[in-house]
């Protein structure tokens, strides 16, 4: 009997102690206001936008000349090449005219014309253009070994229509006004029309 009360005065002491050793209930969980927040979202970085790719042009065309020089009138066929360089809406560069015919009278006649010229493009099928063209003329006699050479300084104006857009370029043709001011006593001033139909190619974009 005395076992018995000394265990159950044990079980009873081992109780106490352990309940004074237990921690208080577990905190309450925190409510839906006191919740972390989650960190704002970074404001956008603004790039610069991309510069606009450049390309590469070249452009050969057959051209028929007529000019009105020195009270005469000259009749003329050549060749045309440009190469130059062009952003998405305008582009410059250079171009060579070597042409060759007969004028009224009867006299051969051979002329040699470059200058820069800078180009617009007023859609997806037009161009036009503005430049200065610096010509060498010679005019030949048929009977007699005789020539005479002029100099002409002047500029023109140019609208071509695309005929037909391939990966690589495009068919086009178009038309020139010109005018400019024979550096000879001659005559004050050379004035020319011209027709061409020529070809224009596209080479790789450069730039980012």
């Amino acid at each position: 009997m005395r076992n018995h009360k000394f265990l159950l005065a044990s079980v009873l002491a081992a109780q106490v102690s352990a309940a004074h050793g237990q921690e208080g209930p577990p905190p309450a969980p925190a409510s839906a206001a006191e919740a972390p927040k989650p960190p704002p979202p970074a404001a956008p970085i603004d790039l610069p936008a991309p510069a606009p790719r450049g390309y590469l042009q070249v452009r050969a065309s057959g051209v028929f000349t007529y000019q009105y020089m020195l009270n005469e009138d000259f009749y003329l066929g050549g060749a045309e090449l440009y190469l130059g360089a062009e952003k998405r809406f305008w582009g410059i560069g250079g171009q060579l005219r070597l042409s060759a015919g007969r004028t009224r009278a009867g006299l051969n006649v051979f002329a040699f014309t470059v200058g820069p010229t800078v180009e617009f493009q007023l859609g997806r099928w037009v161009r036009a253009g503005l430049g200065i063209d610096l010509s060498e003329i010679a005019l030949f006699r048929v009977t007699q070994d005789t020539s005479l050479g002029v100099m002409a300084i002047g500029g023109h104006v140019d609208l071509s229509v695309d005929l037909f857009h391939s990966r690589g370029g495009a068919l086009f043709l178009g038309g020139n006004f010109s005018a400019a001011r024979v550096t000879t006593n001659y005559a004050p001033a050379q004035l020319g029309v011209s027709a061409r139909l020529g070809y224009r190619f596209f080479g790789p974009p450069r730039g980012k």
